[in-house]
């Protein structure tokens, strides 16, 4: 890994020489002249049928990005019942200006039965990191002032903020542990704002974007390349 901070108040992060080696030790070998737009397929959550890799072969690469402070949220957003099982599906970026410092892409443990309920579900998967992060950020003498929180669903930012009195038939019965957000919302720990989906970045997490919209969000995740 390479960590460069040549640049005041960036550090750009490198791992050429891992995905060097990942693709010589990779059993199949890819044409050099053969491209492909994007990572993944339609059909990206979907079971597959193919054998599992051995851990000798499984890698995880991340092949360059730069980070950048100077303000910046958290966008947290949900793919409603997206896997075989039903499921959703939890997608999160975190930045402090330019790139994205976390991100989070996981499947949620529960069946929901909502996008809504799905969106508040994803909610508390990511508010332990957002709040962790905030108080590590202050203990370094950088105090976060405003601790911004974006979603793409304002019924689940209702839930959210007003906890049970903006529960509907189809959302009363949600568990209280996924309040916690509200409690933590009253204390000004968190606020959260509506984002338009076509600016969640999020998504990028949650779904197999192409196109305009996926070189718009790796760019922003990955943060400006020179």
């Amino acid at each position: 890994m390479s960590l460069d901070f040549s640049v005041k108040g960036k550090l750009k992060i490198r791992m050429d020489d891992y995905v060097k080696n990942m693709l010589e030790d990779f059993l199949i070998k890819f044409n050099k002249d053969s491209k492909q737009e994007t990572p993944a397929g339609n059909d990206l959550l979907e079971a597959g049928k193919g054998k599992l890799l051995s851990a000798e072969y499984c890698y995880k690469s991340h092949t360059g990005g730069t980070l950048s402070f100077g303000g910046g949220a958290a966008q947290v957003t949900a793919s409603f019942a997206v896997h075989p099982d039903f499921k959703s599906h939890t997608g999160s970026t975190l930045s402090f200006g330019g790139g994205a410092a976390q991100v989070m892409s996981k499947k949620q443990k529960l069946n929901s039965r909502s996008s809504t309920e799905a969106e508040l579900i994803a909610v508390d998967d990511v508010v332990t990191m957002i709040l962790w992060t905030k108080l590590f950020m202050e203990w370094q003498g950088y105090p976060i002032k405003k601790n911004i929180l974006y979603q793409d669903n304002k019924g689940a930012i209702l839930l959210e903020e007003n906890g049970r009195k903006s529960a509907g038939k189809r959302s009363r019965a949600i568990n209280t542990c996924y309040f916690f957000i509200t409690d933590q919302v009253e204390k000004g720990n968190v606020k959260i704002k509506y984002c338009p989906t076509d600016n969640m970045i999020a998504d990028f997490m949650t779904k197999p974007s192409q196109g305009e919209k996926f070189c718009k969000f790796r760019n922003l995740i990955l943060g400006p390349q020179e």
